[in-house]
């Protein structure tokens, strides 16, 4: 759903359907040329799965939603199942512990439209 979202977000801002392809691999490009610049003083957009072993002076996780830990992990946690819970554990472990200095927990206030408390 977010990766459809954040795809209509790029349509919407196209003037015409044959700009999306060369959009994207404009994007898929810029991506591929910033795995390049990590030993510089440039901002590296990272999933957390990609960033173990990688060290930051300064880190912002983003999108640090109140369905953390998720709802669907809690409940197998308490019915005996705690695979998917420790796992979502463990990846935010890996997330915080890139931080050599600083680190920014950013939560959004809304999420789909849908306030987030």
């Amino acid at each position: 759903e977010a990766i459809l979202s954040t795809l209509k977000g790029i349509a919407r801002e196209l003037g015409n359907i044959e700009e999306f392809s060369p959009t994207l691999a404009y994007i898929q490009n810029q991506m591929e040329a910033s795995k390049k610049n990590r030993s510089t003083n440039a901002v590296t957009l990272s999933t957390l799965h990609s960033s173990k072993g990688l060290e930051f002076e300064r880190l912002f996780i983003i999108d640090m939603t109140a369905q953390f830990p998720s709802i669907d992990s809690l409940n197998k946690a308490k019915e005996g199942d705690t695979a998917a819970y420790e796992e979502e554990v463990r990846l935010c472990y890996v997330g915080v512990t890139r931080a050599k200095k600083y680190l920014h927990i950013i939560r959004p206030m809304e999420k789909n439209g849908q306030r987030i408390d």
